[in-house]
């Protein structure tokens, strides 16, 4: 087994004056390291990639926040007030946790409002409102209001150090999967049941595939810090330095994503399962719930609860997940139709089966090819299987479903772990709670609806 690959590293101690900047390329995922002997706001590197431009009279990003800003120093009416901005994300945010889906070229961003009892654009580095604005322009569907968005930079925090950044990407705003009032949506999240909850943004980016490169630098899969030079001169648009994607974008409004596609390996057992212990102590209070039911088989019981998690987690194209009878089901737990393209006038259903298996995460055995045999055997011609499982798939399993080119879906117990997040379900005892109320008939024989 190879090792994972290192990041390309380029230590940025000091700032990139503009002459200089020909010298550095923003690649996807590569690594910026800071001065480690200055204090943290010292030794920020994104500040000094991204520094002024004193002819001009434009001044560079600022060295900390989520929200950093490259501001038009003149702006004329009808003008964005930003030539560029840089989002930085520290990855340590519990409630509203920036992540990338590089399977879809998707970047997850929340705003920067965290008080309870406040307008939504009401935040110190008036994040919220740019994002209001810029997807505003997004979503109007006009070259003329698109060429009003400036360039968006991604940074993460990159491993556990205070000095290293990551660039994500280009970013593009919005998802062209998705209609454009999914791209910006607002949310209600608390850190507990006792906490008043706080009202706040939730962004859906495209990183841009940057394979065709720029006019400067044609079929280079790399963005030139030239291109500040001009975005700091008002010509982000006109310069040879812009890719080609971005200034495709603005354009005609298509964004073509960069995306990952992996080796479908077993991805081994702790990746299947929540990576903490609070994780962890959700997914056990769970599978008691369901290993203890009384009215219900113990076990069995966790049908109710799988059929209804995969319709929540794609309500777009799933309606509702029939659970099948106890008796003579084949040993498939639930049936349900995937609706695709349910806007055109052909448009096409596929059948699903279900099956489910509670099993105790903590045990060393999960989900074998005996399980899995069942599910397997019902999918006919343009159908497909998901198992759910409040555990993880072995390895054999694994390898051979995917060596056979089975359609199957995997939803392990990390997965309901997210899920229950997502509703903000954040506790053992909230899961409790959750459960009691949702499931809680199938210890009196009675389902409350």
């Amino acid at each position: 087994m190879s090792e994972n690959p290192v990041a390309n590293v380029t230590n940025v101690f000091k700032p990139i004056p503009p002459e200089k900047r020909a010298s550095i390329q923003l690649i996807n995922d590569c690594v910026f390291h800071g001065d480690e002997t200055k204090t943290p706001y010292q030794s920020d590197a994104i500040c000094k990639l991204f520094t002024e431009f004193k002819a001009l009279g434009v001044k560079g990003a600022a060295n900390q926040g989520g929200f950093r800003y490259i501001k038009n120093p003149n702006p004329k009416p009808g003008e964005t007030p930003y030539l560029a901005v840089i989002l930085f994300s520290t990855g340590k945010q519990r409630l509203w946790r920036d992540e990338s889906d590089n399977d879809r070229g998707v970047y997850v961003y929340y705003g920067d409002q965290n008080q309870p009892g406040k307008d939504i654009l009401d935040t110190p580095k008036k994040g919220n409102k740019f994002l209001s604005d810029l997807f505003t322009l997004a979503s109007s569907g006009k070259a003329e209001d698109r060429k009003k968005i400036p360039p968006v930079f991604i940074f993460d925090r990159f491993g556990a150090g205070t000095y290293d950044f990551v660039f994500r990407g280009l970013a593009i705003p919005g998802v062209s999967v998705l209609p454009s009032r999914d791209w910006l949506t607002a949310f209600y999240l608390r850190e507990n049941r006792k906490d008043n909850p706080v009202l706040n943004f939730k962004a859906l980016f495209t990183i841009a595939n940057l394979q065709a490169g720029s006019p400067a630098y044609p079929n280079h899969s790399f963005i030139s810090l030239e291109w500040l030079n001009d975005i700091q001169a008002g010509k982000a648009y006109e310069s040879r330095f812009a890719p080609k994607v971005w200034k495709r974008y603005i354009d005609t409004g298509a964004s073509s994503p960069i995306t990952v596609t992996t080796l479908k390996g077993w991805p081994g057992r702790k990746a299947q399962l929540p990576d903490d212990e609070e994780g962890m102590e959700m997914l056990r209070h769970l599978y008691n719930f369901f290993a203890t039911t009384k009215a219900w088989k113990p076990f069995y019981s966790f049908e109710f609860m799988a059929c209804d998690l995969v319709q929540r987690l794609n309500p777009e194209h799933i309606n509702a997940v029939d659970k099948t009878q106890d008796n003579q089901d084949g040993g498939i737990d639930g049936v349900g139709q995937y609706d695709m393209f349910q806007n055109d006038e052909n448009h096409l259903t596929l059948s699903f089966f279900v099956q489910a298996k509670c099993y105790d995460p903590d045990r060393s055995g999960g989900v074998n090819t005996k399980d899995m045999a069942r599910l397997i055997s019902r999918i006919k011609t343009h159908d497909f299987g998901v198992m759910v499982t409040t555990s993880y798939i072995d390895q054999q399993t694994w390898d051979e479903v995917v060596a056979d080119g089975h359609p199957l879906a995997f939803i392990t117990g990390r997965d309901i772990v997210m899920s229950l997040k997502e509703e903000n379900v954040l506790t053992a005892e909230e899961v409790d709670e959750y459960l009691n109320k949702n499931y809680g008939w199938l210890n009196t024989g009675k389902p409350e609806f």
